[in-house]
């Protein structure tokens, strides 16, 4: 029987010329669609920018997110999520509690990425130490349950990864107090999507054979390491006994045979997430570390390669006294050798790759690592300083410069070391200023004050030498900031 009401039925299995009449009758206003979805990101930006004015408009901004958290065009769902996101950070920033300073420019960096300087402020670690206002805590009240919903119950891939970055993106600003209560719920739906059983991956039979699917699981992957990352780092150290259960399910990631974006995005939340832990994730190197080792081996993948490297400095950062990582320093540094060779550290940035810029940098942070933990009579120091001063000042990960700065300051301050130092004296000056004064860099006011003592006591061993006291002084005004070239005019 057919229903002349619905304009889909009496299709044949085969197609014939009234088939393909009838369906070429049938569309979706993709044009209204792409103009709702157009406002509500004008919503967003519009949220971002107002400031406190906001708040006049709350209760209409939480209906929209009501309304479209569940509309059937996923674009439209996701932008609801991040309107959601928004109206959150929004309530935050303009009515802060005592102890988050709101970012000179509110908004985001761009799309998906919050401003540096508003991560981490808060406390780590549970019971929060950190509370939110009442204001933002009433915000989240209302709208959290929308992001959860499509955490959970949402079977598009797409809408998934979305609701994993807002939530993401909340735990880094808002910290302890996003994840208490709800932690256990998230790492629940973290573990369900590594084991293949969550909702939005009911259709995977054909995984290997779907391209589009194959991409669709790796960005869903890749959200769902940045937030088991972003909940670590809220948590800290008490982190390790909650995490148990999801590291062999990281580990059989970062295993993976036959991706190797599956292997990037483990050893990259590995990284993440040891490092959050601590010394309380030391039980985990010996597992981990032979899986980092073959990442960085891999020359042809820079991706994997980079969070390799950014790894295996972090197993060393945590896992002071193991065996393990003591006993093959040697074959480790002679692994990292290539980072460090001529031909890699070409300073013209147009032969330069942004994401191999990056793993040499997470390289140099590395051997910093390794310099801050293994006892100096078991490093070649005089090797390591050559391999340093080629590569080093940073050239893109703003995140390494406050190890890299430890590091030069343990250096000048061991008795071991200080001899081998006088070689490349205006080459370390000329690193120490750059990290110092990146303003990409969150460094803490006291690595800064001691960074600042040690170059003025340098400064007469400097001036010492005029021509490379001046070579410095081009180079920082060539390469690094203003406040950078007046600090060391002043020396």
């Amino acid at each position: 029987h057919q229903d002349e009401h619905d304009p889909l039925s009496g299709f044949d299995d085969e197609e014939d010329e009234e088939d393909e009449r009838r369906i070429a009758g049938i569309s979706i206003r993709t044009g209204y669609l792409d103009e709702v979805e157009s406002a509500v990101y004008g919503l967003q930006v519009f949220t971002d920018a107002l400031g406190p004015h906001m708040h006049q408009h709350l209760n209409s901004l939480v209906l929209i997110v009501e309304k479209l958290h569940c509309h059937f065009h996923s674009s439209i769902r996701q932008r609801a999520l991040n309107l959601a996101e928004a109206i959150i950070l929004n309530i935050h920033r303009t009515q802060p509690p005592p102890w988050f300073t709101p970012p000179a420019k509110s908004g985001t960096t761009g799309e998906g990425q919050v401003r540096k300087s508003e991560v981490s402020q808060w406390k780590p670690g549970l019971p929060c130490q950190s509370p939110l206002t009442q204001n933002c805590q009433d915000g989240l009240s209302k709208l959290w349950p929308f992001v959860w919903k499509n955490v959970k119950e949402s079977d598009e891939k797409a809408v998934v990864s979305a609701a994993l970055d807002v939530t993401s993106e909340l735990c880094e600003i808002l910290g302890p107090a996003m994840v208490e209560g709800i932690y256990k719920d998230l790492l629940s739906v973290c573990s369900e999507l590594l084991q293949c059983k969550h909702p939005c991956q009911d259709s995977d039979d054909d995984l290997d054979q779907d391209e589009e699917s194959r991409t669709a699981e790796e960005e869903l992957f890749e959200s769902l390491s940045t937030l088991v990352g972003a909940i670590a780092k809220a948590i800290g150290s008490s982190f390790q006994p909650l995490y148990e259960q999801l590291h062999p399910l990281i580990l059989r990631l970062a295993a993976h045979k036959r991706s190797k974006v599956y292997k990037t995005i483990g050893l990259g939340c590995f990284g993440d997430v040891i490092q959050a832990m601590g010394g309380s994730a030391a039980r985990y190197v010996d597992q981990v570390l032979p899986h980092v080792v073959q990442g960085v081996q891999q020359d042809e993948d820079w991706d994997l390669r980079r969070n390799a490297v950014f790894t295996l400095g972090v197993l060393y950062e945590v896992g002071e006294g193991v065996a393990t990582l003591e006993q093959q320093i040697m074959p480790i540094l002679q692994l990292l050798q290539p980072f460090f060779a001529n031909e890699q550290t070409n300073t013209d940035a147009e032969e330069y790759d942004d994401v191999e810029a990056a793993s040499v940098d997470n390289a140099a942070a590395a051997v910093c690592r390794i310099i801050l933990r293994v006892k100096v009579d078991a490093l070649p120091i005089p090797q390591l300083l050559v391999g340093l001063c080629r590569v080093l000042p940073l050239r893109v990960d703003a995140d390494e410069c406050s190890i890299v700065l430890k590091c030069l300051l343990y250096l000048f301050h061991t008795p071991q070391t200080q001899a081998h130092l006088q070689p490349h004296l205006h080459d370390l000056a000329k690193i120490a200023v750059c990290e110092l004064f990146n303003d990409k860099a969150d460094i803490d006011e006291n690595t800064k004050q001691q960074v600042r003592l040690l170059l003025q006591q340098l400064a007469p061993k400097l001036k010492e030498n005029p021509q490379q006291h001046r070579a410095v002084y081009e180079y920082l005004s060539n390469s690094s900031t203003q406040a950078a070239v007046e600090f060391y005019q002043q020396l």
